[in-house]
């Protein structure tokens, strides 16, 4: 294994995956693969509801969402911010999962984007009783073992 591999592994927030009562949605790259994991993730058991965020900064990508949102309107729930960044979508996002009671989170994004997401959100959530994790999608542009190049 390559340095550069096990530096990408760092970037991957490990978790057990886990029951938890709501799943978070990141939008930006690979939208559309985030929501797929998170809808058979649903699909699975793994959460009662869907929180899809839906920044204004990439709203071309929202169709899946709000098909998905139209066909389960008791579990996928939209919520579209101004945000532009994954520390604002975590401001957006808290206030609602906190509303909703949730003791715990799983953020679904991609690999490289995980443990500074956990971080952000659990920032935010811990002091509310609420525990994080971070579901890895892969990704199509950057692959784990080849993020570098």
């Amino acid at each position: 294994m390559s340095v550069f591999e096990r530096m990408g592994e760092w970037f991957v927030s490990k978790s057990r995956l886990a029951r938890a009562d709501a799943l978070v949605v990141l939008d930006g790259a690979e939208f559309e693969l985030r929501l797929a994991t998170a809808l058979g993730l649903l699909q699975k058991g793994y959460a009662l509801r869907v929180l899809v965020i839906q920044s204004s900064y990439h709203l071309g990508q929202h169709a899946p969402a709000r098909e998905a949102a139209d066909a389960r309107p008791d579990a996928v729930f939209l919520l579209p911010c101004p945000a532009v960044s994954t520390r604002e979508e975590a401001a957006e996002a808290c206030p609602m999962l906190k509303r909703w009671g949730c003791n715990h989170v799983l953020i679904v994004t991609s690999w490289y984007h995980t443990r500074r997401t956990r971080t952000l959100f659990a920032r935010r959530l811990v002091k509310h009783g609420v525990s994080v994790s971070a579901y890895p999608v892969a990704s199509r542009d950057a692959p784990l073992n080849a993020w570098w190049k």
